[in-house]
Order: structure tokens, then C-alpha cells, then sequence
């Protein structure tokens, strides 16, 4: 089949109508955070039916032009670079420009997509238990864990919707650990995971704001100053992302020890 998410909008609407009979599926996954850099990562992403994809295109298109903006890189919009440093400033019509903006982002997805993907996991926990047990020789490192939960979890829909077949999904290209992820890939579905650019495939875009959301509430919830209301203002900054049907798990320290007590993984 085809790399639909290559095509431009009039001949991935061919190919759709072509198959109309049939409900054909694709999933965008992204990224946040390095395993060298930071202590937790998340990968993220939506799936929709192409025909939803197509739609979703255009009215993403429209929400980034009509405020000046040509592409939406999450860091650059919560930092003020790059297209977005004219909204630097604490003023309330910022805060009220940037708040509208993201709603109206979020509406887009919400309206297109069918649901999303999301696994997590705290990075020095993993080494933790990655000293004690052969973890990394099972399971792969942690962005192999995390794009393997999430391919499997997207898998397990298709397969109820008998729709696996039909199904395509990318992981965005360039991810420490790719290769990693490749061979756990291979050895669990009998097959490469399939990857691309961020430049050729606007629900990366979305992915991407999902997982760095995401892992930075998680983050700011295992520091040390960590105190109810800033849990409060973490869970309502990531309400925004919870209006689409959703299978998310974080993985910590009890979970990677748990998980090699019960499979017998071997010590080190």
C-alpha cells in the first residue's frame, strides 16, 4: 500500500474514495525528551481515518495562517522563538491569544481524530532497574519501551475494529535509540516501523504538543516542591489534550520491577 501520508490532499481523497468500502487507519507519533538530557519520555500520537486526516490538514492549515504562523514546533510556542516571538509577554491578551489558540488547535484534533496513544516513562527509574535486570536485552531502551507500548496498543484497536490490515503508522524520524526501537519492532510484529520527517505530516504537529505537555507535567510532578496546587495547575494544563478517546500509562519504578519479578527476567 502506498505512504498515503506522502500524497498531497487530492490524491490521498482519490485513493480514499477508491477505498471507500474499506476503513483504512493511519497513526502520527512523536517524541518528547532526550535519554541523555531529561528524566522522563513521552511518545505520543493520533490516529483518524485518512479521509479525517485530510480534512484535519486543512483546518490545522487554516489556524496557523490566520495568526502569521507557518508551522507549530511546541517548544517554540511555549518559549516565544522563532514565528511566535511577537507573542513573548505576560499581558492578558497574550495569555488570552495564546489560550484561544491552543483551544482552537485542540478542537481540530478533537473533531478529526479518533483517538490517541500516549506512554510515559521516568528515565532514572528505568537505569535503575536496568542495573539490577537484563531490561534493556528484553525490552529495549526507554524510547524503544515507549514506541513499542504504543504500537501495540494502537495494533490491539486496529485488530478489534478489523482494521489492521489497512492500518499505516509513523514514528516521527531522528529519535535517539531508533534502531533500538527497529529490532524490538521487528521481533514483536514481524515487520519495520514505519518513519518520516516532521515536515510531511501536519499530525505531528499535534503529537508533538501532546507529548511535550505531557512530559513536562510529569516532570514537574517529581520534584521536590512538588505541593498539591501545583498538581492542580499541572492536571488542568493537560486537560486540554483529554476531549479525545485515549489509552495513556505512565511507567515507573515498581512497574519496571514488577514487570521483571513476573517474566522471570534475569538478573545482572
Amino acid at each position: 500500500m502506498a505512504v498515503l501520508a506522502s500524497l498531497g490532499p487530492a490524491e490521498s481523497f482519490r485513493r480514499c474514495s477508491y477505498h471507500r468500502c474499506m476503513a483504512i487507519f493511519s497513526a502520527y507519533f512523536d517524541a518528547s525528551g532526550h535519554p541523555d538530557e531529561t528524566d522522563v519520555l513521552t511518545v505520543a500520537g493520533y490516529v483518524a481515518a485518512v479521509d479525517a486526516w485530510i480534512r484535519f490538514d486543512r483546518e490545522w492549515k487554516e489556524i496557523l495562517e490566520a495568526e502569521g504562523v507557518s508551522a507549530f514546533h511546541t517548544t517554540e510556542f511555549v518559549s516565544s522563538r522563532g514565528e511566535f516571538v511577537s507573542w513573548r509577554g505576560k499581558g492578558s491578551k497574550k495569555t488570552e491569544r495564546r489560550r484561544k489558540f491552543v483551544e482552537k488547535l485542540m478542537s481540530c484534533v478533537q473533531k478529526n481524530c479518533a483517538k490517541f496513544f500516549r506512554a510515559s516513562l521516568y528515565i532514572p527509574d528505568f537505569e535503575r532497574i536496568n542495573k539490577e535486570f537484563l531490561l534493556s536485552e528484553t525490552i529495549g531502551r526507554p524510547y524503544a519501551v515507549c514506541s513499542s507500548l504504543v504500537a501495540h496498543s494502537l495494533r490491539l484497536w486496529a485488530r478489534d475494529l478489523g482494521v489492521l490490515d489497512t492500518l499505516l503508522y509513523y514514528f516521527e524520524d531522528g529519535d535517539k535509540d531508533k534502531g533500538n526501537f527497529e529490532q524490538i519492532h521487528r521481533a514483536a510484529f514481524g515487520c519495520a516501523p514505519r518513519f518520516l520527517d516532521k515536515s510531511q505530516a501536519l499530525a505531528f504537529q499535534a503529537a508533538d504538543f501532546n507529548a511535550w505537555k505531557t512530559r513536562t507535567a510529569l516532570h514537574e510532578s517529581n520534584k521536590t516542591t512538588h505541593t498539591p496546587e501545583i498538581g492542580s495547575n499541572l492536571l488542568r494544563s493537560i486537560a486540554v489534550l483529554e476531549n479525545v478517546r485515549k489509552e495513556a500509562g505512565v511507567l515507573n519504578e515498581w512497574s519496571f520491577r514488577t514487570f521483571c519479578e513476573r517474566m522471570g527476567i534475569v538478573g545482572r
